[in-house]
């Protein structure tokens, strides 16, 4: 396991948890943590999520042995983040959706290439969300043989 791939599984976590401890057995079973070098990918995930101040570790006490828990800060969805977009990927991201308000002749969320919102990547993943269910497939992003691998 790669620290991305514990970073997004501590993500996901804490969307309906609270605390997490590398010492609980339940939580290691939860999150399919079997081996040392998974230990050690979200042992620096959970350490990079309090350097960002997601999360804060405290040791306590527990049947005579200290154990390390991490607590949220605050709810994952108060959690903010920036993200710069060059010209051709604003441009992109504001073709795309305004392609499918065309598409679906409703013109309410039609998005500004100089001004991409967090409602425009919620839109984008709306999008994502009704292909998937459609079972799209686009010949330009997956060729149908890869999905057969998948």
């Amino acid at each position: 396991m790669t620290i991305l791939e514990s970073t997004i599984s501590l993500f996901d976590w804490f969307k309906n948890n609270d605390s997490f401890s590398i010492d609980d057995p339940v939580n290691l079973t939860k999150l399919k943590i079997n081996t040392e070098a998974d230990m050690a990918a979200f042992t620096v995930s959970l350490d990079r999520l309090e350097k960002l101040e997601i999360i804060k570790g405290v040791e306590i006490q527990k049947n005579k042995k200290s154990i390390k828990v991490y607590v949220l800060e605050k709810v994952m969805q108060n959690f903010n983040q920036s993200v710069s977009l060059n010209g051709h990927t604003a441009s992109r991201v504001s073709t795309c959706l305004n392609d499918f308000c065309k598409k679906i002749n409703d013109f309410t969320d039609l998005c500004d290439p100089l001004n991409i919102t967090e409602r425009d990547i919620i839109n984008l993943v709306l999008i994502s969300d009704f292909y998937e269910k459609e079972n799209v497939v686009s010949s330009k992003l997956i060729p149908p043989a890869d999905l057969k691998n998948n």
